[in-house]
């Protein structure tokens, strides 16, 4: 009996590889997942490898044959977990495989704005002098950072994070004690009181009904002014509307979205690499 695996987007041609190598599975590949198409394929699937397609209760009952999801990758936001759960279909994800790389690329935004890196690099190319008073630079050495979530990759970005000598601390109501000892962070049980302590708050938890908008205009009112604010995470994390509104207006129009105001009366930043939209 052959069974089929539903590949929904591309996987790198060594995993591909490993699929098609294994007796008795047949692979279909959807490299353009529409819902239509999804609609059209998933009755034959007994397997799916799944990435950040939806995936909505309608067209999971069209999965009669469905036996198992493997998630390429860790959020579980595109999948309906209820409809999951009660069919009994286990849900697999890929650990830790890229909780490096955006630990890194969280440090990466902390330094960038810290820093002012696109302001100055755009500046220094245009000629002008690079140094200004209006817009100063920061270290993260001796700064506090606020941890909000402490997963996989939360605990990277505490270790890189202690290594540049910044104060860490973690807001996570499900984290163990040992996950914070492994971290040397201290936890923090209000996350509005914690805002107010930050200068830096990296967002590092899965987006739910409890999660979304969990930075919203009243959170951040609340944070220290001249913060930053960090989301590597989940765009919904954050309401756009009011991060935008909580930005000050940069009169030279900041490379990179950069956006400082010259004194530090309310949030300072925002480094994000993932969006609502």
């Amino acid at each position: 009996m052959t069974d089929t695996v539903l590949v929904l987007k591309p996987l790198r041609p060594e995993g591909l590889e490993l699929l098609e190598a294994r007796e008795g599975l047949e692979v279909v590949r959807l490299d353009a997942p529409t819902p239509e198409a999804l609609d059209e394929r998933i009755g034959r699937a007994d397997a799916i490898c799944i990435k950040n397609t939806p995936l909505s209760e309608a067209t999971l009952e069209r999965a009669e044959r469905l036996r198992v999801v493997a998630k390429h990758g860790v959020g579980l936001d595109n999948l309906p977990m209820a409809a999951l759960t009660r069919r009994g279909i286990p849900v697999l994800t890929v650990g830790d495989a890229n909780a490096s790389s955006v630990a890194e690329h969280a440090l990466m935004l902390m330094l960038g704005l810290a820093r002012r890196s696109g302001r100055y690099d755009a500046r220094a190319r245009a000629g002008g002098y690079i140094t200004d008073p209006a817009w100063p630079t920061h270290e993260l050495a001796g700064a506090r950072l606020l941890l909000v979530g402490l997963g996989r990759i939360g605990e990277r970005v505490a270790r890189l994070a202690r290594a540049f000598d910044m104060d860490v601390a973690a807001f996570d109501p499900w984290a163990p004690d040992e996950a914070l000892a492994r971290a040397s962070v201290r936890r923090e049980t209000d996350l509005d009181v914690a805002l107010g302590r930050a200068d830096h708050v990296s967002l590092h938890c899965p987006l739910t009904e409890d999660t979304r908008h969990l930075v919203n205009a009243g959170r951040l009112s609340r944070m220290k002014p001249g913060a930053f604010l960090i989301n590597t995470a989940r765009g919904e994390l954050v309401d756009e509307a009011a991060l935008l509104a909580a930005l000050p207006v940069d009169p030279d129009g900041a490379a990179g979205g950069e956006s400082v105001p010259a004194a530090p009366t309310g949030l300072a930043g925002a480094g994000l690499d993932v969006f609502e939209a």
